[in-house]
């Protein structure tokens, strides 16, 4: 009966984690299902004149003077980069923001906010989502950098984008940007538009030291040659990658730590697929991090396909470190410094916060929950926290 037992919790381990991942691809599914409906309706609605403002329409090439002329006088500008785009930002009074492309000079993103967020048919700051999307088509809300938003497409790969306040979905911003919102896309962007590539930080140091005068200092010596061409700034990115995986292990260590010390010797619980795992473990005796590690498989492969190689890379050597730190730290069970249950879940969910806050410091992530988590909110604007607490007071009961 007992093997019995054992062999329908270690399935039941599997099934979780297998109808998580089915769960995630039928979110993708009907997500893209609606998307394209929604698309259908929203190129019917959606004009031309929607992706100009005061004139200037995206794509258009336009100096200060005409871009003044337009939105008025020009409180400062900057030159910044995005996804390698060097861009020059413009700001102007009553809250309006434009990009242009500093190579070409071309309009790439026009921003406005609160009351200079107006658009035809009476769109203006704090129209309903029911009215937007009467005016501009029916439409999903997506999650754009953290904003809820009502995402049109146009021609060459225009958008208007309808930000939105998350409670009561009222219009904050209208944003009209040809420049890319994800890391695959601004791939994809930079092949087919290689004449706007560039570092907007070189140029700008180039126009400052154009207008030095320099006749009068003594020659410079010639710049010695650096191994494998590695430059100052490649070595300052190096370092701070090494000391944010550094953090990251440590993190994962506390953790893991935390649960081998405290909480497996009292036959208390965590959350996430390590709970799963904790679980199969009082029954069989199988290793915690193996099984981590195993479950945390399916969530890899659809955040893979969900959320992008980039994201999912970072999680693989997170979820691989947390892993590897559970079973290494394994024969701290025989050193367990508490026999009350309540201490043991007081300090193991002290140190365990720990852990994770310093792995989410360095903006890592050891899987689990968390990826279906970060899934939810790009596909349905829910909050992580939310979320998670969610499956994990299922994985309790």
């Amino acid at each position: 009966m007992k093997r019995i037992f054992c062999g329908l919790s270690c399935g039941l381990a599997v099934v979780v984690c297998c109808a998580v991942f089915l769960l995630s691809g039928g979110v993708v599914s009907a997500h893209a299902a609606h998307s394209a409906h929604s698309a259908h309706d929203a190129q019917a609605c959606v004009r031309a004149e929607d992706f100009s403002s005061h004139g200037i329409a995206l794509g258009q090439a336009a100096g200060e003077e005409q871009l003044s002329a337009a939105f008025g006088k020009v409180l400062y500008d900057d030159v910044l980069s995005r996804w390698g785009i060097p861009l020059t930002k413009y700001t102007f009074q009553k809250d309006i923001t434009v990009y242009t492309l500093q190579k070409t000079g071309q309009v790439a993103e026009i921003v406005l906010e609160k009351d200079a967020a107006t658009a035809r048919d009476g769109i203006r700051y704090g129209a309903t989502s029911y009215y937007i999307q009467h005016v501009f088509g029916k439409a999903q809300r997506e999650n754009v950098g953290g904003d809820a938003c009502f995402v049109y497409r146009g021609n060459d790969s225009m958008r208007l984008i309808a930000t939105v306040d998350h409670d009561n979905g009222s219009l904050t911003a209208l944003r009209l940007t040809l420049l890319p919102l994800t890391e695959d896309e601004a791939d994809t962007w930079a092949e087919a538009h290689p004449e706007a590539m560039g570092d907007a930080l070189t140029t700008e140091i180039l126009k400052g030291e154009a207008a030095i005068d320099t006749s009068a200092l003594p020659e410079a010596p010639a710049p010695s040659a650096e191994i494998g061409g590695t430059d100052e700034l490649t070595t300052r990115m190096i370092c701070h990658r090494g000391l944010r995986y550094a953090g990251i292990t440590l993190g994962c260590l506390i953790a893991s730590c935390s649960i081998n010390l405290f909480l497996v010797p009292s036959h208390l619980l965590t959350g996430g697929a390590t709970g799963i795992a904790i679980i199969v473990y009082y029954l069989t005796g199988l290793p915690i991090g193996l099984q981590t590690f195993a479950y945390n498989i399916p969530l890899l492969a659809a955040a893979w396909r969900l959320m992008g190689r980039r994201y999912t890379a970072d999680i693989i050597i997170g979820t691989g470190i947390f892993s590897a730190c559970l079973d290494i730290t394994r024969f701290l069970n025989a050193y367990a410094p508490l026999n009350d249950y309540m201490l043991a879940a007081i300090f193991g969910g002290v140190f365990n916060g720990i852990g994770y806050g310093l792995v989410f410091r360095m903006n890592g992530s050891t899987g689990g929950f968390d990826i279906i988590g970060a899934i939810m909110k790009k596909y349905y604007s829910f909050g992580m926290g939310g979320v998670i607490f969610a499956f994990n007071c299922v994985l309790m009961c």
